[in-house]
């Protein structure tokens, strides 16, 4: 029986009881975003942009990116190991390492943060959130070819706030958050915010210690049993403060994150061999058995007549016998000082941002402890930029730009194997000392990035109907890599400049105060870099050291309206993009190593829909949809790690063809007791790949899935006390998340999480 029947019955129940409700004066809210750099009304933006006020990300439970999914069309959230794999209408990162970029950019503040690690910051005390689906080539630019994300926090205002709210549930969930807002005097203001989780493990780890390797001295290579997976253990806290005299205003703002615990693995929960989905191939690709290997090892040795290194038995939300750690810190400082002239606004914004991450663990899925891996990156960057915008423009808005920045991305991979010493210590005697409890295998690479750019973009208005958007960015990106492999020669030192123009050409006509129609011809550019070694000799599968610039021209056409009395919002954009020189993910197996290709064509069409109805005065009912047609067009020599196989017609990674949400709410007036709010949320995710492969067995597939979460919100009459209970992913997914190429076969992360149940209790003052 299909768990989740019940929760689509109630859910189609709630919309019709919804939907008869007798309509009552309730109008829809503005929603003021700056997508284009600039105030404007969502309404009257002519991008596909949605927004999240921190009042919307509360109902909904979203402390981070990944609960923006099901709410946002075109929005992919992946994971592997700490990185966050994020992808927009099939533009997404498959390698998260310090030679590749991703093609949707993070903006904090308008600050870019360039790693997928760093895309776990928290989401916490923010004015809203933007995401930005399509090329943001002009006035984002650098590595938006699929879009953008925009986090904006909110800022010291000139009156007392103070908020508290603890959070508990299974998994011994305890979490904190709160802020407090304090003027200073008539011009100073501050706000402090804070945020701690910390829950078990989702991941149960069932094995029990038996004929475990002997203790390594190293702490991050214990082989402890029973430590579960995909713990938390996070804090973050960030101080601001203002300046405001009317013209002059600066914003100061510090943060901190940490996060420990085991994480989720350096490499996933599961192995699969490309060929065989019983057998684990990355350990018997590294251990000795009667017809392969490499390690002499006893403790490698499969039982007599059991197949070699099957995959694990654990069930859903269980592993067996891997070890895993985690130790983040992170931190940014942002400057931003804006001056209103007369007619222009000029604004600079300087920054500086750090985040040093560690991660790892067994990585042979078994529980002899064949293999350790770890991956150190650390990274560093400094940007600025200056903004000069218009100000009471009649006929035209423009906004020009300068902007620098300054990345560097040093990384360490590094693969231990203590079986090796345990086998030649006990069978031949050598003596421990001349051991160093040194790394295996030892990866040392160093990335740089300096880009810069110029920018302009304007809207003209030919009389109150008609608008023609043009704009242009020119972008060059210095690069260098640097990889030093204690094992391989092949280690390569790169440098080489990347340069691109790309502009937006947009015309939208205002049929009236609340619709619009629009269409926009836009470009985007990620920039090359370089893979870590160069190519082994023929005939061994072929690529180059260096892999070229991604770009993409995207063809959009859309209308937004609010209508039926300002009670039905309805925005849809259909697009097709064309993509040129497409940064795909393959794996050489002579190394072995990831490795970044440009695949030889590829496009993107598909149609998105975002809705929300308040058919009466208490009843908001939420509807999003989403088609995607991501394909590889042309790609005739794909490397999987084991084989060279023709792509042309898969499937790109993370790109569903259909997601819908439906969302619906009903406040129950309690009079002097408060409201009481129901929220149900349900999600359909048709089925998706997780690498190129498109594996005909389904190994990299995710069957398609729905997950229904449901809250009960209660205010009090003043919205002093909110108190909250909820159930999240009802159905108990065990989804597949995250796919990444190896020595025989693929490593899989799944997640988010289970189903979970939890309450809140918060307070403000």
């Amino acid at each position: 029986m299909r768990h989740y029947s019940s929760a689509l019955i109630s859910s189609v129940s709630v919309v019709a009881m919804l939907a008869t409700a007798p309509v009552l004066s309730q109008e829809l809210d503005e929603i003021i975003v700056t997508a284009t750099k600039r105030e404007e009304n969502l309404q009257q933006v002519a991008l596909a942009v949605t927004a999240f006020s921190q009042e919307y990300l509360d109902k909904i439970g979203a402390t981070d990116l990944e609960r923006l999914d099901a709410l946002t069309p075109g929005l992919s959230w992946g994971q592997h190991g700490l990185a966050v794999k994020i992808s927009i209408r099939g533009m997404h990162i498959s390698s998260s390492e310090a030679n590749a970029d991703s093609p949707v950019g993070f903006f904090v503040d308008g600050v870019y943060l360039g790693r997928g690690q760093q895309y776990w910051s928290p989401m916490v005390d923010v004015e809203r959130v933007e995401v930005l689906r399509g090329p943001q080539g002009t006035l984002f630019g650098r590595n938006t070819s699929g879009g953008s994300i925009n986090i904006i926090t909110r800022k010291p205002s000139q009156e007392f706030e103070a908020k508290f709210e603890l959070t508990g549930g299974d998994y011994s969930h305890i979490g904190t958050s709160g802020h407090i807002n304090f003027p200073m005097s008539d011009n100073w203001a501050g706000r402090l915010t804070f945020f701690t989780e910390d829950h078990d493990g989702y991941l149960e780890n069932t094995y029990d210690g038996s004929g475990a390797q002997a203790p390594d001295p190293d702490p991050l290579f214990q082989n402890v049993p029973g430590d579960d997976q995909m713990d938390e253990e996070l804090w973050y806290v960030r101080g601001a403060l203002r300046y405001d005299n009317g013209p002059l205003v600066v914003d100061f703002a510090v943060d901190a994150w940490d996060q420990g615990g085991n994480g989720n693995a350096f490499s996933g929960a599961k192995f699969f061999s490309q060929t065989d989905a019983t057998i684990n191939g990355w350990a018997a690709e590294n251990c000795f058995h009667p017809t392969h290997g490499l390690w002499p090892t006893a403790l490698c040795i499969p039982d007599p007549g059991e197949p070699p290194f099957p995959v694990s038995t654990a069930g859903d939300w269980q592993i067996e016998g891997n070890r895993s750690f985690r130790d983040v810190e992170a931190a940014s400082g942002t400057l931003t000082i804006s001056y209103d002239f007369a007619n222009v606004t000029l604004k600079s914004i300087t920054a500086y941002n750090s985040y040093d991450g560690i991660g790892g663990g067994e990585t042979d899925f078994t529980t002899v402890g064949i293999f350790d891996c770890r991956l150190r990156t650390d990274t560093t960057a400094f940007s600025q930029e200056l903004q000069l915008s218009s100000n009471n423009a009649e006929k035209l808005e423009w906004t020009v730009g300068l902007y620098y920045l300054d990345e560097e991305n040093v990384e360490l991979f590094a693969i231990k194997a203590p079986s090796l010493e345990d086998f030649l210590i006990g069978f031949f005697g050598v003596p421990d000392f001349l051991f160093t409890n040194g790394d295996f295998l030892r990866r040392d690479g160093t990335a740089t990035a300096e880009s810069t750019a110029i920018y302009g973009q304007g809207t003209y208005s030919f009389n109150e109907h008609v608008r023609l958007t043009l704009g242009a960015r020119f972008t060059s990106d210095d690069k260098t890599y640097t990889n030093v492999d204690s094992l391989s020669p092949r280690g390569i030192s790169p440098a080489e400049t990347f340069e691109e123009t790309t502009w937006i050409v947009g015309l939208d006509y205002l049929i009236d105060d609340s619709r619009m129609v629009y269409g926009h011809i836009s470009t985007g550019y990620k920039a090359g870099g370089f893979n870590r070694y160069s190519p082994p000799p023929p005939p061994l599968p072929q690529y180059p050291a260096t892999f070229q610039p991604e770009t993409v021209i995207n063809y959009a056409i859309g209308f937004k309206g609010d209508l039926a009395d300002n009670t039905l919002r309805l925005n849809v954009e259909a697009f097709y993009n064309e993509i040129d020189d497409f940064q795909a993910y393959a794996f050489d197996n002579t190394i072995p190593t990831s490795v970044t290709e440009n695949a030889a064509e590829s496009s993107t069409k598909g149609v998105e829909l975002e809705m929300t109805w308040l058919p009466s005065e208490p009843a908001q009912i939420t509807f999003v949809a989403a088609y995607l047609d991501a394909v590889f067009d042309s790609y005739t020599n794909f490397t999987d790690g084991r084989f060279v196989i023709d792509a042309s017609g898969n499937q790109r990674e993370q790109s569903p063809e259909w997601k819908t949400t439906l969302a619906a709410s009903y406040d129950f007036n309690l009079g002097s007791m408060g409201t009481l709010t129901p929220y149900l949320q349900f999600t359909y995710k048709d089925d998706y790949f997780i690498t190129p492969a498109n594996n005909l067995d389904g190994l990299d597939k995710q069957d398609s899935y729905t997950q229904t979460d449901i809250r009960l919100i209660w205010n009090s009459p003043e919205r002093h006390w909110r108190g909250e209970l909820f159930v999240e992913n009802i159905e108990d997914n065990f989804v597949k998340v995250g796919g990444f190429l190896a020595t025989g076969g693929y490593w899989i992360t799944y997640g988010p999480e289970p189903t979970l149940f939890g309450a809140k209790l918060a307070y403000t003052f």
